[in-house]
């Protein structure tokens, strides 16, 4: 193939066997992507600070599972605690729950993000 092909050109989650697409992409998303080519395939990969925001979300959306690959992920980025607090805002306009939030704060606090002035 010669050309840059649209059929994958999403974004968005997998969730076990399902695909869920993201609502909406942290803010600064398309300049932080990081482009990568191999012949004619073209592989766009989210930055450092959408990885936390990916991340995050998906350990609260796993949080019944406390030592979830997707917590361990986030770990490994080791984000700051502006970095967190910044991405927990994200996950709020995935998910705008009482639920969700209640499980935000927990892994917030898993995290060492003291989460009583945060804001969420």
């Amino acid at each position: 193939m010669q050309r840059p092909t649209a059929d994958l050109d999403v974004a968005g989650f997998a969730q076990g066997t399902h695909y869920v697409k993201a609502e909406r992409l942290p803010t600064g998303f398309e300049g932080r992507v990081r482009v990568l080519r191999y012949s004619a395939l073209e592989v766009h990969v989210a930055g450092r600070f959408d990885m936390i925001c990916f991340k995050l979300y998906a350990a609260v959306d796993h949080s019944g599972y406390r030592n979830s690959k997707h917590l361990d992920d986030l770990r490994a980025l080791t984000p700051s605690v502006d970095e967190l607090l910044a991405a927990s805002q994200w996950t709020r306009t995935q998910d705008g729950s009482d639920g969700f939030l209640g499980e935000l704060e927990k892994i917030l606090e898993m995290l060492g993000v003291l989460v009583n002035d945060a804001g969420l």
